[in-house]
């Protein structure tokens, strides 16, 4: 044992191994003293945030590694269904297009969606994006969903009064009516790295010449990126 804790605190991933020690021991604690399960998923992002930070408060030597903190899709322990939408431009303006993503919480496909709008703004295609991918989850009956969005100023504009003459009030009035309805709604930001299968299916609106596709079946292309979010792959942002 004590041969095994030596090599594992001077090996090359000693922030990683000594992280994982505190946290295991921690799980094990909650788990004994205050009957509290910790899941397999949230003890990996602590593991994996604590190595972090570990890593760039003790390195030995000044180096690019700032340290940052390591994030996954859908970080929630809920059953709610999950809703990624995106948009994507080709410039700002020019040829755009949204997409959006239904999944179960497990990242099980349920339904997926695109649009090619023309030619546009990021802005007008984030808050399409949301608009479409709201009432989509609405009309196939999921009355429990989160939302993830990483455009911080759409989420922002449907959690304030409306002025009449903003140019696109229609569309921010709709989603405002939507969340109103009888359902559990959350919307949420996220970081690029955890929305790149929403990406993935916003970029093929612009690029494609029909206006609105429907995809009961993942499109050509996204499986790998829809199985490396169901395994809760961590990525490193800083």
């Amino acid at each position: 044992m004590v041969t095994w804790l030596r090599q594992g605190a001077f090996s090359e991933h000693n922030h990683l191994f000594s992280a994982a020690l505190w946290w295991i021991w921690c799980t094990r604690n909650s788990l004994c003293m205050e009957n509290e399960i910790i899941s397999i998923f949230s003890l990996k992002v602590k593991i994996y945030n604590l190595a972090a930070l570990l890593r760039s408060v003790f390195s030995p030597t000044l180096s690019t590694d700032i340290g940052g903190r390591y994030v996954t899709w859908h970080p929630e322990e809920s059953m709610a269904v999950v809703l990624n939408v995106d948009g994507s431009s080709f410039g700002n303006p020019k040829i755009s297009g949204f997409g959006g993503i239904l999944r179960r919480n497990d990242g099980s496909w349920l339904y997926g969606f695109a649009e090619n709008v023309g030619i546009s703004t990021v802005i007008h295609v984030e808050l399409l994006a949301l608009y479409h991918g709201l009432k989509a989850a609405w009309e196939r009956g999921y009355r429990d969903v989160i939302c993830y969005s990483n455009s911080t100023l759409a989420i922002q504009l449907f959690s304030t009064m409306v002025n009449p003459w903003h140019h696109y009030a229609a569309i921010i009035s709709n989603v405002q009516d939507l969340l109103q309805r009888s359902w559990n709604v959350q919307l949420k930001h996220s970081v690029r790295e955890t929305n790149s299968s929403a990406d993935f299916i916003a970029k093929l609106g612009p690029a494609s010449s029909e206006i609105w596709r429907e995809f009961l079946e993942p499109p050509e292309g996204l499986l790998p990126l829809l199985q490396a979010d169901a395994r809760r792959e961590m990525y490193h942002r800083y």
